[in-house]
C-alpha cells in the first residue's frame, strides 16, 4: 500500500507545520547577510560525503513532529566539470524517500502551501544544489522506527554519473535548528 501525505491529513498538516514554522523563523532567506545565522549550518551535522565529483555536506535531520515521516537537509555539491543528477534516494529507516520543493509558502491565515516532489535534481557543473529548511528537503516517508535527537540516519543517493553516495546524517532538535538559524 503506498503512503502518501495528502492522504493522511494529520502527517500532512504536521509536516506543514513544522515547514511553516522553519519558514516563519525565517530561514527561506536567500540573502545569508540578512540572516548571518542562516549563512552557517546548524550543530552538529553530517561529515562531509564524497562519490566521483560529488560532495554532500552539512546535513541533519530535524527530530520528526510526527512519527510517519521526517525531512533531511543538506548541500549537494559538484566539484566535477560536468553536470550531475541526483536520480533516487533511499534510506533504511524509511519505506520511501522523496526529494521534495516546498513550493508556495504559508500565509499568515493558514496553510496554503504545497509540497511538491522534485524529480530529478540536476547540480550544474561546479555548483551546489541545496535541500534547506522552508524549501526543498528530502522526504523521508514510511517510517520504520522513531528518530531520536543523537541517532545517525545513513541516506544514499543515486546519481547518474556519480553513482551511489552514502551520508549518514545526525538526528538533531527542531527548536536548536530554529534558534540557531532564527537570529
Amino acid at each position: 500500500m503506498s503512503f502518501s501525505l495528502l492522504h493522511r491529513p494529520a502527517a500532512f498538516a504536521a509536516v506543514l507545520a513544522a515547514v511553516a514554522a522553519a519558514g516563519i523563523a525565517g530561514l527561506t532567506t536567500t540573502n545569508p547577510s540578512a540572516h548571518p545565522a542562516a549563512a552557517a549550518p546548524p550543530g552538529p551535522v553530517s561529515a562531509p560525503a564524497r562519490a566521483g565529483g560529488i560532495e554532500v555536506l552539512d546535513g541533519f535531520v530535524p527530530e520528526p513532529a510526527s512519527p510517519q515521516v521526517a525531512a533531511a537537509y543538506f548541500e549537494i555539491r559538484n566539484l566535477s566539470g560536468q553536470p550531475d543528477r541526483l536520480l533516487a534516494a533511499s534510506s533504511a529507516v524509511a519505506g520511501q524517500s522523496v526529494p521534495m520543493s516546498e513550493n508556495g509558502g504559508m500565509d499568515m491565515a493558514g496553510m496554503d502551501g504545497q509540497m511538491m516532489p522534485l524529480g530529478p535534481v540536476t547540480i550544474a557543473a561546479h555548483k551546489s544544489f541545496d535541500f534547506t529548511p522552508g524549501h526543498n528537503h528530502l522526504m523521508l516517508e514510511q517510517l520504520k522506527q522513531t528518530l531520536a535527537i543523537g541517532q545517525q540516519v545513513t541516506i544514499h543517493l543515486f546519481f547518474a554519473h556519480a553513482g551511489m553516495l552514502t551520508a549518514t546524517l545526525p538526528v538533531v532538535p527542531l527548536d536548536r535548528i530554529l534558534g540557531n538559524r532564527a537570529s
